[in-house]
């Protein structure tokens, strides 16, 4: 059910982190500003896709209009033994085409849309010429992507699209596409559903009926009330900020209603420009960090209600991503700044259990005018890194900030693997928990947040003194009860590694790896007792769909 990927001693050697300044073992190069890479000056959102499968994260940066969209390899630096570099294999790739390039990128999000096991890529993609926007590359592996915008269904004319997010609503197993818009646009979203090949169809009744906002800079996908089904949080100004909550709509179907008052998701500040999600107090649930044109604005979930917190006094800020950054085990939280006011230095605030302190100098970047940014670990280290772009100033080079630290921390990385039937192949919407030292952690799987990117798929777990992880839960994105669709994989795990889980089949039903009689015996025992495991379609019921939607899947067998 699970299988080593990676362990720590395959990261090699690690960029050292002499004559910068460090934090209790914290600090952070960058790479760029060394001298040691160079990935361009771009101003669009940076995105993590691993396009060759290779299990090195790779990037793709969108662009604007006469400037270049551009891919990057992740591959051995040659200049230092055992380290990682960013390599451009643009030409050629089909991201090089006239069409995409004579169109702002902006922002760019990640998914599998076919379930072939190849990322595919979504741009926002706006030409003004003629009001069309949209770029939908679908990954035909060996390195090239093909353009299938209009033969997927979702090139639009006469909107202006914001952001974006990838999200399997409707627990179909395929990933569903939320775009938003503002300014001159005739619609707020558009909701395009997944049809299970990566095309596509408008499902607009499924979304609250709004006005068109006034901006929208990003969204992210929350489960914030824990029911299994992702809910969107949407930065929207002009019309007041928007909780997409995730609902029954009465005939079996899933649709959007806006949760936003009755959550307590009322205030954004002014400019609302980056929003990420993450369990800052490890109490379970999800809580928000939105950058804005002040001191940012925190929302603490307690229990699906969302209380306004200050944890930070922050700058104008754009990017914003929770990261372990010293795997000890709590999320400290960065935010990339001042595109627009000047030359700033971006930030980062340590978790210390009690509240946040500012050690942006671990950072050991130049003041840069900078704007969007993702977390990734690109060198595979269990350390989580930053990639930025800066797109005013002299200087516009993107920064890669390794985390060159010597923190003791420990740490585990989870990488989910869908079937690509039940549970679409990227497990997006998936929420994993690791129990270990006594204290359980939490992560949720979601393509599109900080300013319209995708940050790095994978679940990192800093896990601080403990040598073992004692379980791990994941709550997948499909179709069933909760108990139905929650798998727990018993440890012990061992630090330093990175695991690849993929969902029990539901034909085992015991979970002891095969599909037999017992199986039978157990799940019958369990539906006649109403047990809720034993729900697999999520009626709320144990009745006669789900024993033959049970011996459907154990007919099957499990691969």
């Amino acid at each position: 059910m699970f299988r080593t990927a990676f362990l720590a001693a395959a990261a090699g050697l690690t960029v050292s982190c002499r004559a910068q300044t460090c934090i209790d073992g914290l600090c952070f190069i960058d790479r760029v500003q060394s001298g040691q890479m160079d990935v361009g000056s771009l101003r669009g959102g940076p995105t993590v896709i691993d396009f060759d499968g290779d299990g090195w994260m790779d990037l793709y940066i969108a662009g604007y209009p006469g400037g270049p969209h551009r891919l990057y390899h992740n591959v051995a630096d040659s200049m230092l033994p055992g380290a990682r570099a960013f390599e451009d294999v643009t030409g050629g790739s089909g991201l090089d085409s006239v069409e995409g390039n004579n169109r702002v990128g902006r922002g760019a999000i990640v998914a599998d849309i076919d379930g072939d096991g190849d990322q595919d890529l979504f741009v926002l993609g706006e030409r003004a010429s003629d009001s069309s926007a949209g770029l939908l590359y679908r990954n035909e592996g060996a390195g090239f992507f093909s353009d299938a915008s209009v033969a997927a269904g979702v090139r639009v004319s006469g909107q202006a699209p914001a952001s974006a997010v990838w999200t399997d609503f409707d627990n179909d197993g395929d990933a569903d596409l939320l775009v938003a818009y503002d300014g001159a646009s005739t619609r707020a979203f558009d909701l395009f559903v997944n049809d299970g090949h990566g095309t596509f169809q408008a499902a607009n009744d499924r979304l609250p009926s709004l006005e068109v906002p006034t901006r929208n800079y990003s969204m992210t996908v929350s489960d914030y009330d824990l029911d299994g089904w992702a809910d969107i949080v949407t930065l929207t100004t002009g019309i007041g900020p928007k909780l997409l909550h995730n609902v029954p709509d009465g005939s079996g179907g899933r649709h959007f209603v806006d949760a936003a008052q009755s959550a307590g998701y009322t205030t954004l500040g002014p400019a609302p420009m980056g929003s990420s999600a993450g369990d800052f107090d490890n109490d379970g649930d999800f809580d928000l960090a939105i950058t804005d044109a002040s001191v940012g604005t925190y929302y603490e979930n307690q229990d699906g209600k969302l209380a306004r917190v200050v944890p930070v006094s922050s700058i104008f800020g754009w990017g914003v991503s929770w990261l372990d950054a010293d795997n000890d085990g709590l999320l400290d939280l960065f935010q990339a700044g001042s595109y627009s006011r000047g030359p700033a230095h971006n930030k980062l605030f340590r978790n210390t259990g009690e509240g946040f302190e500012d050690q942006s100098g671990v950072l050991n970047d130049a003041a840069q005018d900078s704007k969007n940014a993702v977390r990734v670990d690109f060198n595979n280290d269990g350390r989580p890194d930053l990639v930025v772009c800066n797109p005013g100033g002299e200087d516009q080079r993107t920064s890669v900030l390794e985390n060159a630290s010597s923190a003791p921390g420990a740490w585990l990385v989870v990488d989910l693997a869908g079937d690509g039937r039940l549970v679409n192949t990227d497990a997006l919407g998936a929420v994993v928990r690791v129990r270990a030292g006594g204290v359980t952690r939490h992560r949720e799987i979601v393509s599109g947040s900080s300013t319209c990117s995708t940050q790095d798929l994978r679940a990192h777990f800093g896990l601080g003194s403990a040598e073992a992880a004692d379980w791990i839960e994941v709550v997948w994105p499909r179709r069933g009860s909760l108990a139905s669709r929650t798998d727990r994989f018993d440890g012990p795990f061992g630090t330093g590694q990175f695991l690849t889980l993929r969902p029990r089949c539901l034909g085992d039903h015991n979970a002891d790896g095969e599909a037999d009689t017992r199986d039978v015996l157990d799940f019958l025992n369990d539906w006649t007792g109403g047990d809720a495991r034993a729900d697999l379609n999520g009626d709320g019921q144990t009745n006669t769909q789900d024993v033959l939607a049970f011996l459907n899947e154990w007919a099957s067998g499990c691969p």
